[in-house]
Protein backbone atom coordinates (compact mmCIF):
# COMPACT_ATOMS: atom_id res chain seq x y z
CA UNK A 1 0.00 0.00 0.00
CA UNK A 2 1.20 3.40 -1.00
CA UNK A 3 0.29 6.80 0.71
CA UNK A 4 0.60 9.90 -0.92
CA UNK A 5 1.00 13.15 0.28
CA UNK A 6 -1.39 15.30 -2.62
CA UNK A 7 0.45 18.64 -1.44
CA UNK A 8 3.71 17.23 -1.78
CA UNK A 9 3.19 15.00 -5.04
CA UNK A 10 1.86 18.56 -6.41
CA UNK A 11 4.98 20.39 -5.33
CA UNK A 12 7.72 18.06 -6.66
CA UNK A 13 5.72 17.64 -10.19
CA UNK A 14 5.64 21.40 -10.05
CA UNK A 15 9.52 21.96 -8.89
CA UNK A 16 10.57 19.66 -11.86
CA UNK A 17 8.50 21.55 -14.50
CA UNK A 18 9.94 24.94 -13.24
CA UNK A 19 13.13 23.82 -13.10
CA UNK A 20 13.14 22.01 -16.62
CA UNK A 21 11.82 25.35 -18.04
CA UNK A 22 14.80 27.17 -16.05
CA UNK A 23 17.15 24.68 -17.42
CA UNK A 24 15.08 25.67 -20.96
CA UNK A 25 15.74 29.43 -20.11
CA UNK A 26 12.13 29.94 -20.66
CA UNK A 27 9.97 29.51 -17.05
CA UNK A 28 6.68 30.36 -18.58
CA UNK A 29 5.17 33.65 -17.26
CA UNK A 30 2.04 35.47 -16.46
CA UNK A 31 1.97 39.11 -17.02
CA UNK A 32 0.13 41.66 -14.51
CA UNK A 33 -2.87 43.41 -16.12
CA UNK A 34 -1.09 46.11 -13.36
CA UNK A 35 2.10 46.17 -12.08
CA UNK A 36 2.48 45.22 -8.36
CA UNK A 37 4.28 47.27 -5.83
CA UNK A 38 5.72 45.52 -2.89
CA UNK A 39 7.22 47.11 0.46
CA UNK A 40 9.98 45.06 1.81
CA UNK A 41 11.64 45.07 4.89
CA UNK A 42 15.64 45.25 4.42
CA UNK A 43 16.34 42.48 5.25
CA UNK A 44 14.11 40.92 2.36
CA UNK A 45 15.17 43.97 0.23
CA UNK A 46 18.46 43.18 0.29
CA UNK A 47 18.03 39.47 -0.22
CA UNK A 48 15.97 39.85 -3.19
CA UNK A 49 18.21 42.67 -4.74
CA UNK A 50 21.21 40.34 -4.40
CA UNK A 51 20.74 38.00 -6.83
CA UNK A 52 19.04 40.02 -9.67
CA UNK A 53 20.16 37.71 -13.07
CA UNK A 54 18.88 35.12 -11.08
CA UNK A 55 16.05 36.52 -10.20
CA UNK A 56 15.02 38.02 -13.73
CA UNK A 57 15.84 34.45 -15.49
CA UNK A 58 13.44 33.20 -13.04
CA UNK A 59 10.96 35.92 -13.93
CA UNK A 60 10.07 36.85 -10.44
CA UNK A 61 10.89 40.36 -10.14
CA UNK A 62 11.59 43.87 -12.13
CA UNK A 63 13.62 46.32 -10.39
CA UNK A 64 13.44 48.53 -7.54
CA UNK A 65 11.43 51.28 -7.47
CA UNK A 66 13.08 53.39 -4.10
CA UNK A 67 14.59 51.77 -1.48
CA UNK A 68 13.22 48.52 -0.49
CA UNK A 69 10.26 48.82 -2.68
CA UNK A 70 9.80 46.93 -5.63
CA UNK A 71 7.54 46.35 -9.23
CA UNK A 72 6.52 42.76 -10.04
CA UNK A 73 4.94 43.22 -13.14
CA UNK A 74 5.41 39.20 -14.20
CA UNK A 75 5.18 36.00 -12.13
CA UNK A 76 5.70 32.24 -13.15
CA UNK A 77 2.48 30.94 -15.16
CA UNK A 78 2.14 28.36 -11.84
CA UNK A 79 0.99 30.59 -9.85
CA UNK A 80 -2.10 30.87 -11.33
CA UNK A 81 -4.24 33.63 -9.54
CA UNK A 82 -1.86 33.34 -5.96
CA UNK A 83 -1.10 36.39 -4.62
CA UNK A 84 2.56 37.84 -5.97
CA UNK A 85 2.70 39.37 -2.96
CA UNK A 86 3.07 36.58 -1.10
CA UNK A 87 5.27 35.02 -3.31
CA UNK A 88 7.91 37.72 -3.32
CA UNK A 89 7.56 38.13 0.47
CA UNK A 90 7.75 34.54 0.81
CA UNK A 91 11.03 34.42 -1.42
CA UNK A 92 12.54 37.13 0.27
CA UNK A 93 11.94 35.60 3.48
CA UNK A 94 13.68 32.21 2.46
CA UNK A 95 16.51 33.83 0.92
CA UNK A 96 16.93 35.98 3.95
CA UNK A 97 17.14 33.57 6.03
CA UNK A 98 19.35 30.94 4.24
CA UNK A 99 20.63 32.56 1.19
CA UNK A 100 23.84 34.24 2.22
CA UNK A 101 25.23 30.29 3.34
CA UNK A 102 23.92 28.96 -0.25
CA UNK A 103 25.50 29.21 -3.41
CA UNK A 104 24.01 30.31 -6.72
CA UNK A 105 22.61 26.37 -7.48
CA UNK A 106 20.98 25.95 -3.96
CA UNK A 107 19.54 29.63 -4.05
CA UNK A 108 17.63 28.86 -7.39
CA UNK A 109 16.67 25.71 -5.89
CA UNK A 110 15.41 27.03 -2.98
CA UNK A 111 13.68 29.82 -4.86
CA UNK A 112 12.08 27.11 -7.48
CA UNK A 113 10.93 24.69 -4.70
CA UNK A 114 9.13 28.41 -2.84
CA UNK A 115 7.79 29.17 -6.40
CA UNK A 116 6.07 25.90 -6.98
CA UNK A 117 4.87 25.35 -2.75
CA UNK A 118 2.82 28.71 -3.71
CA UNK A 119 1.41 27.04 -7.14
CA UNK A 120 0.57 23.93 -6.10
CA UNK A 121 -2.59 22.37 -4.61
CA UNK A 122 -3.30 23.32 -0.56
CA UNK A 123 -3.33 20.36 2.04
CA UNK A 124 -6.71 19.24 2.95
CA UNK A 125 -8.81 20.30 -0.62
CA UNK A 126 -10.06 17.32 -2.00
CA UNK A 127 -9.54 16.06 -5.38
CA UNK A 128 -11.64 14.87 -7.89
CA UNK A 129 -11.01 12.05 -9.69
CA UNK A 130 -9.27 13.28 -12.83
CA UNK A 131 -7.03 15.40 -10.91
CA UNK A 132 -5.91 12.55 -8.69
CA UNK A 133 -5.34 10.51 -12.26
CA UNK A 134 -3.23 13.34 -13.63
CA UNK A 135 -1.35 14.05 -10.25
CA UNK A 136 -0.29 9.95 -10.70
CA UNK A 137 0.43 10.37 -14.31
CA UNK A 138 2.55 13.18 -13.69
CA UNK A 139 4.52 11.70 -10.91
CA UNK A 140 4.75 8.68 -12.99
CA UNK A 141 6.63 11.12 -16.10
CA UNK A 142 9.01 12.18 -13.44
CA UNK A 143 12.85 10.83 -12.61
CA UNK A 144 12.32 12.23 -9.23
CA UNK A 145 13.71 12.18 -5.88
CA UNK A 146 10.68 10.53 -3.05
CA UNK A 147 10.49 14.19 -1.28
CA UNK A 148 9.64 17.55 -1.83
CA UNK A 149 11.63 19.97 -2.56
CA UNK A 150 11.45 21.20 1.22
CA UNK A 151 12.31 17.12 1.97
CA UNK A 152 8.97 16.30 2.82
CA UNK A 153 7.94 12.68 1.77
CA UNK A 154 5.79 11.89 -1.80
CA UNK A 155 5.04 9.05 -0.77
CA UNK A 156 5.38 6.27 2.26
CA UNK A 157 5.12 2.13 1.07
CA UNK A 158 4.10 0.36 4.37
CA UNK A 159 4.53 -3.30 3.04
CA UNK A 160 2.21 -6.30 3.41
CA UNK A 161 3.84 -7.51 6.55
CA UNK A 162 4.36 -3.80 7.87
CA UNK A 163 -0.03 -4.20 7.79
CA UNK A 164 -0.18 -7.65 8.84
CA UNK A 165 2.01 -6.33 12.21
CA UNK A 166 0.28 -3.43 12.74
CA UNK A 167 -2.71 -5.54 13.02
CA UNK A 168 -1.45 -8.26 15.67
CA UNK A 169 -1.09 -10.68 12.62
Amino acid sequence: MVLIDQHAAHERVAFERLRAQYRDGAVERQALLLPLTVDLDPGQSEAVATPPRRSRRARIRDRAVREHCFVVRAVPALLGHDDPRLLLEDLADGLAEVGSHLSAAEALETVLGRIACHSVIRVGRGLAVAEVDQLLADLDALTYGSNCPHGRPVSIEFTRAQIERMFGR
